[in-house]
């Protein structure tokens, strides 16, 4: 559906898209972070 200026854009639709993207960004950064922790500890001596 387009809009009054011909903008097929959702801004509301885009919006969501970009909130999901932010809430999957933030997992996935939490994860790496973890898993390198666990990675500096193996490797270092085990403090």
């Amino acid at each position: 559906m387009q809009s009054a200026d011909g903008n097929a854009v959702s801004m509301e639709r885009e919006l969501a898209k970009i909130d999901a993207n932010r809430t999957r960004y933030a997992a996935s950064s939490e994860l790496v972070t973890r898993r390198l922790a666990l990675l500096r500890y193996a490797a270092g001596d085990g403090t």
